[in-house]
């Protein structure tokens, strides 16, 4: 997944985090909790997938030799 659709991903994941909290269905605090708790599943997602990148790139370059 490209950086520009990981960032819409979380661009609607706090969209609906928003709307939820704007129609009352969940109070501030929890908002802010889960707007959190977003942002560090988005930080480990984008550092496993750095780790897979350069974890194939060095599969590849082994299979190369």
């Amino acid at each position: 997944m490209n950086s520009c659709r990981r960032a819409f991903v979380q661009s609607s994941l706090r969209d609906h985090l928003t709307t939820a909290y704007d129609e009352e269905d969940i109070a501030g605090n929890l908002c802010e909790e889960l707007d959190r708790g977003l942002i560090s599943l988005v930080q480990m997602l984008n550092g496993y997938i750095r780790s897979m990148k350069r974890r194939e790139a060095h599969h590849v370059q082994s299979l190369r030799r």
